[in-house]
């Protein structure tokens, strides 16, 4: 069975799906080698994923997300089992940013929030059910899909220095947008 959703996206925002679809495979299921034109991130709900790049081959087992890039050569199949994955590809200068800086370059990552995955791509392929397809929704499921991916708190990422340039431009921005309120030093501090 296959379900998927091809999106009238606009190529020249920041941050677009392109598609997204569900499949459950046969046994003995397999992609021939081809070259993507925007990120696509599987989701294994059951069985396990080969996947073949130039440089390297990978598995993705239920659970995992496997994840290819634009403009590499890849293939994929099962083990000789049936499988199962939701997908969504995506694209836009924001993409490339997401990639290099939350993923790493990785291309298989273990889900943490799995329902919250299957969820989010249900509701995109729904879009498709309707007379006018909301694209406001779709970006907005597009960037919950993307925030479902574990990152390292501020403490690990970044610098002493580089967090209280952050925790003082954070300060400066309450101050700004509340200054009218009559601040006190106190509701400052607190923020």
């Amino acid at each position: 069975m296959r379900n998927e959703y091809f999106n009238g996206y606009n190529a020249s925002d920041s941050l677009y799906l392109c598609y997204c679809g569900y499949e459950n495979c046969p046994a003995g299921h397999s992609t021939k080698p081809h070259i993507r034109d925007s990120y696509l991130i599987h989701y294994v709900i059951s069985g396990t994923c080969h996947i073949h790049f130039e440089d390297g081959d990978y598995t993705a087992n239920s659970g995992d997300y496997f994840i290819i890039p634009p403009g590499k050569l890849v293939s994929y199949h099962d083990n000789g089992f049936p499988v199962s994955y939701y997908w969504y590809a995506f694209g836009g200068e924001e993409a490339d940013a997401f990639y290099n800086e939350v993923l790493h370059g990785q291309v298989v990552v273990h889900a943490i929030h799995k329902e919250k995955t299957v969820q989010l791509i249900k509701e995109c392929l729904l879009e498709k059910q309707k007379p006018i397809v909301n694209q406001l929704k779709l970006r907005g499921n597009l960037y919950l899909l993307l925030s479902l991916f574990e990152q390292p708190e501020l403490s690990e990422r970044v610098s002493a220095e580089q967090k209280n340039d952050l925790l003082i431009e954070q300060a400066l921005s309450y101050i700004h947008h509340n200054y009218m309120k009559g601040l006190s030093v106190h509701q400052i501090a607190q923020y």
